[in-house]
């Protein structure tokens, strides 16, 4: 991933994947200046063939939804801030749901097909998207796999930091 800056923004980019949840633009300062850098931001993006997206803590950023609507940025997924310290994590075991590590060995294709499918892509996986979760996993990214009656119905991932704080993606 590169990140260019672009204040207020740093944009995440990934040098070979187009996907959205690969490439994004985040906040990182004070927005004074945000509305009158989108435009320098937008060239990145289009500079890359990406699509210019926005992933933010609304409850840190609460004013960025009003800029980018003005500016005519479609806002596609609000997501709220969910924490879960784990003095008040409570598990749940649904017996129809298996849930395991995904590895090395498992269909790699199968499960970046249904990371995409969650985003709305139903694009065809390629050898280059499969090699990249396979070093990702490598390099200690950790996925999970859920599956229903043996099928694959639901992904997620993150990767182990320092201060044991993830974002489960």
């Amino acid at each position: 991933c590169s990140m260019i800056q672009v204040p207020p923004f740093v944009a995440m980019l990934h040098p070979d994947d187009p996907a959205p949840w690969f490439n994004y633009a985040m906040p990182i300062a004070g927005l004074e200046t945000a509305a009158a850098n989108l435009p320098a931001l937008r060239q990145v993006f289009h500079a890359q063939q990406r699509q210019l997206r926005f992933e933010w803590t609304r409850e840190l950023w609460p004013e960025l939804e009003a800029i980018l609507r003005d500016a005519g940025i479609k806002v596609d997924h609000i997501n709220p801030q969910m924490i879960c310290p784990p003095e008040q994590f409570k598990p749940y075991h649904n017996p129809a749901v298996s849930l395991r590590m995904l590895t090395t060995a498992d269909d790699l294709a199968n499960y970046r097909q249904v990371t995409r499918w969650g985003f709305g892509d139903y694009s065809a996986i390629s050898q280059a998207d499969v090699e990249s979760l396979h070093d990702a996993l490598t390099d200690g990214w950790r996925y999970a796999m859920a599956t229903i009656e043996g099928e694959l119905a639901a992904v997620g991932g993150y990767k182990p930091t320092k201060l044991g704080v993830v974002e489960l993606v």
